[in-house]
């Protein structure tokens, strides 16, 4: 709306006077045009409903774990996911694993209970792997659901009932990480308010 009706207004009236303007001011009059304007019409509802779709439907789509994965090693976009989803896949398993629930079986409930599909495969794998006979830290190596955080838990798990504290212990940690993280996301996209901000600043400059 502002570059359709607005911005326009501005251009005739920087033509009257002649002056020469900035480079961010010719940017923001040459979006203004026409087929850019139709263009941001058409393409901003598409790339919504396809951002909307793909997380409604995505999880039912071959692959949501591992497409999750790639997404969650992003730096600062995906950190706070994957601390979210290790913050929920701690405390899960640390209550079941303090009411004594047999591993195997804790893992598999964990793995129902998660909302982290990455997470969830790797419990189903982690408790199959257990019931073959390996340990927890030695099933996890090589998973690539697992990650060194939890592997670095995991050593724990023959201190028997203490395990169970230390992964809800971890649960908490985890979860502030996941707010520190989320704070951080929004630190690095302010820039972009502040682009905005010099923009209209600028144009008030040149009026």
């Amino acid at each position: 709306i502002f570059l359709a009706w607005i911005v326009p207004h501005f251009k005739d009236t920087f033509n009257d006077f002649g002056v020469e303007l900035p480079a961010v001011t010719m940017a923001l009059l040459t979006l203004s045009s026409t087929p850019v304007v139709i263009g941001i019409f058409l393409g901003v509802p598409l790339v919504v409903l396809l951002t909307v779709l793909s997380i409604v439907f995505g999880r039912f789509v071959p692959g949501h774990a591992g497409r999750l994965r790639m997404f969650q090693r992003i730096p600062v976009i995906g950190t706070p996911s994957r601390m979210r989803g290790l913050a929920e896949f701690c405390s899960l398993l640390g209550l079941l694993v303090s009411g004594r629930i047999p591993l195997p079986e804790a893992l598999r409930m964990t793995a129902s209970a998660t909302h982290d599909a990455n997470l969830r495969q790797g419990a189903r794998r982690l408790a199959a792997r257990i019931e073959q006979g390996e340990s927890l830290e030695s099933a996890a190596l090589g998973l690539p659901q697992i990650s060194r955080e939890l592997i670095h838990l995991f050593r724990w798990e023959p201190r028997g009932d203490a395990f169970g504290d230390i992964l809800l212990r971890a649960g908490e940690v985890f979860s502030s990480r996941s707010r520190v993280q989320a704070g951080l996301t929004i630190m690095v996209f302010q820039p972009i308010l502040f682009i905005d901000i010099a923009m209209f600043i600028d144009r008030k400059r040149v009026v």
